[in-house]
């Protein structure tokens, strides 16, 4: 790690971020169902913004948090275990755990990515987004960042999902185990999710194992003296199916980096 950055940060806060790139504390913990946020680690995040200074790294930026693999060796590579296509960005302070394979991506820091995941070409990884174990995340995929307000929940693609290109999920919400987003799907705290056989509208959360499509719903009847509402659609996404009928998208374990 290039330290030019870091020289008025707080001894307190390197630990911190130490600690956040090697995995050994994280921003968000699955803790009896339910995701817990731990603010004071966003707080130090946040903080050393303030505290750190611009510096000209060795990649030829002028930041104030430096890349996570500035100054590796062929041996730290082999000792964390991941592949790294060229052009991939990660900034120090973001986990990556063994056999991960990042295509040329941009990875924000306090990130949280699990083994055995794909993170495809020009997908962001926002700052504090967290990723689970056996995704893949596909190209051109938007997971967005939350550092404000601390007690944000970040964006959570849980294990075994599979997030199709061009999807974004932002504004916390939570996609839970073994879900699937079709191409285009985008997913906002407001966005609806409509069940297609019950008719029963979730937000912010995927349920497990559920293909998700996007789709549009008819706002609703005409006011009185206004027939422009009966003509308006609103975008939302579907809940086509689930259960694992859809998972014939099997991750090809050849394309996953093996020690």
């Amino acid at each position: 790690m290039e330290a030019s950055c870091f020289g008025s940060v707080s001894p307190e806060i390197r630990a911190i971020f130490s600690d956040l790139d090697s995995g050994k504390q994280r921003i968000c913990t699955l803790e009896k169902g339910a995701w817990i946020v731990h603010e004071d680690l966003k707080k130090a995040v946040c903080s050393c913004f303030s505290q750190a200074t611009c510096a000209l790294l060795s990649a030829g930026t002028y930041d104030k948090i430096p890349l996570k693999f500035a100054g590796w060796t062929q041996a730290d590579f082999e000792n964390a275990g991941i592949r790294v296509v060229s052009g991939a960005v990660v900034r120090y302070g973001a986990f990556l755990a063994r056999n991960v394979v990042l295509m040329n991506c941009f990875v924000n820091v306090g990130a949280y990515v699990d083994s055995k995941t794909l993170i495809d070409s020009f997908t962001l990884v926002g700052a504090c987004a967290q990723v689970g174990k056996n995704c893949h995340i596909s190209a051109h995929v938007v997971l967005g960042g939350v550092l404000e307000p601390l007690n944000a929940r970040p964006v959570i693609i849980e294990d075994d999902c599979f997030v199709g290109a061009h999807c974004s999920v932002v504004e916390g919400v939570r996609v839970r185990r073994g879900a699937t987003l079709a191409m285009g799907t985008h997913l906002g705290a407001s966005t609806k999710i409509i069940d297609r056989q019950t008719g029963q509208v979730f937000q912010g959360e995927i349920p497990e194992e559920a293909l998700v499509v996007p789709g549009v719903y008819a706002e609703g009847e005409p006011e009185k003296g206004n027939n422009a509402r009966a003509n308006v659609s609103v975008q939302c996404a579907i809940i086509v199916r689930y259960g694992k009928a859809h998972q014939d998208l099997s991750l090809n374990q050849d394309l996953r980096h093996k020690e």
